[in-house]
């Protein structure tokens, strides 16, 4: 029975929750404050991405070329593992191709179904709220660019977990305390309702 205990214990803090939404949709900022106020493991593969130390892969990224979804679903999978707390993984992902192979390798890895938060905002939101930001690489080709590829490519992971059911969509264009009680509310229900 301990060994049971243990297991579920282990299976508890392999939680998962894919945070995804549109440009500007504050997917970072809720990331942070979740971390804080349930003591999740919050990380950015964009973040990642940047910070790695692989050469091929930065190849690639600087090449403004996709990189192959294993590549990427093999780096958010060693950052789940190396935390014993539930993992939130911010901005991803991006592509239904990543969807889908992630969903393979959780299940191989014998996690739970991850959930997947959407942050819904609009485009004329999106815009308004990274001119606030003043951030260089915001400018407006390529903010056009970003909110070209999340309609093409993030909205059909998006619409994937909406038809298999474990997407919870949550109004982003409130201030960030309203957005964040949503979020937190979904995230606290039980996972039977």
């Amino acid at each position: 029975m301990a060994q049971l205990g243990c297991a579920n214990v282990y299976l508890m803090s392999k939680r998962i929750t894919l945070l995804t939404g549109p440009p500007g949709a504050g997917k970072g900022t809720q990331a942070g404050l979740i971390a804080d106020s349930l003591d999740w493991h919050a990380f950015s593969v964009g973040a990642i991405l940047r910070d790695t130390a692989s050469p091929d892969i930065k190849v690639i990224m600087n090449s403004g070329k996709l990189l192959p979804a294993e590549e990427v679903v093999e780096l958010v999978i060693k950052e789940i593992e190396e935390s014993d707390r539930p993992a939130l993984v911010d901005g991803f992902p991006r592509r239904l191709d990543q969807a889908i192979e992630f969903d393979a390798k959780a299940q191989e890895m014998g996690w739970p179904t991850a959930q997947v938060v959407f942050l819904a905002i609009d485009k004329s939101q999106s815009w308004s709220r990274l001119l606030k930001r003043g951030r260089d690489d915001d400018a407006r080709a390529a903010w056009e660019e970003r909110w070209r590829e999340y309609e093409e490519k993030t909205l059909e992971a998006v619409e994937h977990y909406r038809g298999t059911g474990r997407l919870i969509e949550i109004d982003g264009s409130g201030d960030i305390e309203t957005v964040h009680k949503l979020i937190e509310k979904e995230l606290n229900a039980p996972e039977d309702r």
